[in-house]
């Protein structure tokens, strides 16, 4: 009496292994792409903070019956533009200050004035640094920002990523923005 021994042909193990690449190949492009969707959230993340940080410094500002520096909740002081009407951060150390003692003179940045906004502003920041080497996070620069006027913007640059996610921060109008 024969038996028989039940199994796969060799047709039938190719015809799944074909369509098993064929999934595979379909579905490694998306994951592929969250590296980057991780890092826009991340940034999307870091401009909220930073966003919020600046509206509140501007709501001290207000409160305080717009003096400079106003005093952040967490001790730290925030110095605003005698120029700009708006009374937006203009900077957190009294060392990029000049003559003027508290309160600055411009609301052209500086790299300077930049890091100090990110350090002084953020909780816990990302490490950041102007010229960027090493272990930063965020390259710090100076530019036009987008629908802006002139050279008035903070840019905080991500150095983890592509280099497309970009946070600028108008000096005149207050507006923190990620396009």
């Amino acid at each position: 009496m024969r038996r028989k021994v039940g199994g796969f042909t060799l047709i039938e193990l190719i015809v799944v292994i074909v369509l098993l690449g064929i999934l595979a190949a379909t579905a490694l492009p998306k994951f592929i792409d969250l590296t980057s969707n991780a890092r826009r959230a991340a940034a999307q993340g870091v401009a909220g903070s930073l966003g919020s940080a600046v509206d509140l410094a501007h709501g001290l500002w207000l409160a305080s019956s717009q003096v400079s520096p106003a005093t952040m909740p967490d001790g730290t002081k925030v110095y605003f533009s005698s120029v700009a009407a708006g009374g937006w951060p203009t900077d957190t150390s009294a060392t990029n200050m000049g003559a003027a003692g508290g309160t600055n003179t411009t609301t052209t940045p500086s790299n300077a004035i930049c890091l100090d906004i990110w350090a002084g502003l953020l909780q816990n920041p990302p490490i950041a640094a102007a010229a960027c080497t090493g272990n930063c996070l965020w390259g710090i620069g100076v530019a036009k920002a987008p629908g802006g006027v002139g050279a008035t913007a903070c840019t905080y640059t991500d150095q983890q990523g592509t280099g497309t996610n970009v946070i600028y921060y108008d000096l005149v109008t207050g507006i923190v923005q990620l396009p």
